[in-house]
């Protein structure tokens, strides 16, 4: 066995433990599929996806999002069990006007793009809904942003605004993404959450 297999298996172990002590993924990825993928591991000469792997889920175990501080918070709750409440939304309508080509000038209403970041934030911690409800659990909102919705600044400003008041202490914290892919994203914890992330 390669010092680049070896490697390897140790981190699927320490994977195969964490996952162990979960109720659902471990009713997913159960001992049998363990034991078969670390054999196809040990027993292989090859690098790549393994054939009981078809997602590649232990060919890169390098995650986008390790090193990012929601992530690392989510993932340090999920594997010690805690339940956190998620619930994700993005900004729907169109608060900034489409440029054509004709269109040399176009002003943009700050006021509404503020309103629409705020009135995401209460309707997701309104009275009755999930992250409500929570009472006592992390609770986390993911909030991507569309083309013509709010600015990324201007919904950082106000998102940090909102934490400063008791309204929104339901929130353990927001991560805004550029889109609904998440693939750009900022981490905003609450300024004094009722239950924090850590």
């Amino acid at each position: 066995m390669t010092p680049a297999q070896q490697d390897k298996l140790d981190e699927f172990k320490a994977i195969r433990e964490a996952v162990g002590k979960t109720t659902l993924l471990s009713s997913i990825l159960d001992e049998s599929w363990f034991e078969a993928l670390e054999n196809e591991m040990a027993n292989s000469s090859t690098t790549g996806v393994c054939a009981v792997d078809p997602s590649g889920l232990f060919d890169s175990l390098c995650h986008p999002l390790r090193g990012a501080l929601w992530f690392e918070a989510v993932q340090y709750l999920f594997l010690a069990g805690r339940p956190i409440f998620i619930e994700a939304t993005n900004t729907t309508q169109e608060v900034i006007p489409r440029f054509t080509g004709s269109t040399r000038v176009m002003a943009v209403d700050t006021d509404c793009q503020i309103k629409q970041i705020v009135k995401k934030l209460r309707k997701k911690i309104a009275e009755g809904r999930q992250l409500a409800l929570a009472k006592g659990s992390p609770t986390l909102l993911f909030l991507a942003l569309t083309p013509y919705g709010a600015d990324r600044r201007l919904a950082e400003i106000m998102v940090n605004e909102c934490f400063r008041t008791d309204e929104f202490a339901a929130l353990s914290g927001v991560v805004l993404s550029d889109s609904w892919k998440f693939q750009i994203t900022s981490w905003h914890p609450g300024v004094k959450p009722d239950t924090p992330l850590t």
